[in-house]
């Protein structure tokens, strides 16, 4: 299966975006018990982003690596 590298490229943009704008939740929100659920919500998402980000990270790694074009992977 190719990989389209153009697509990949948009999508872990688009990921990096939202990863940016909860991060600037996370960091603007106030530490109040009302808070509390909303911030652990918000949190949650933002790994959950980031450990997408990474995956598609080491997909496009994997396949240029099995075609011999890439770096080696990032540990």
């Amino acid at each position: 299966m190719a990989i389209l590298f153009a697509e990949i490229d948009q999508q872990a943009a688009n990921l990096k975006k939202a990863r940016a704008v909860l991060s600037v939740l996370l960091d603007t929100m106030p530490g109040t018990g009302e808070n509390e659920d909303l911030t652990w919500l918000i949190s949650l998402a933002h790994g959950t982003v980031h450990d997408t980000i990474k995956a598609l990270e080491a997909a496009v790694d994997a396949d240029l690596q099995s075609r011999g074009k890439g770096a080696p992977a990032k540990p």
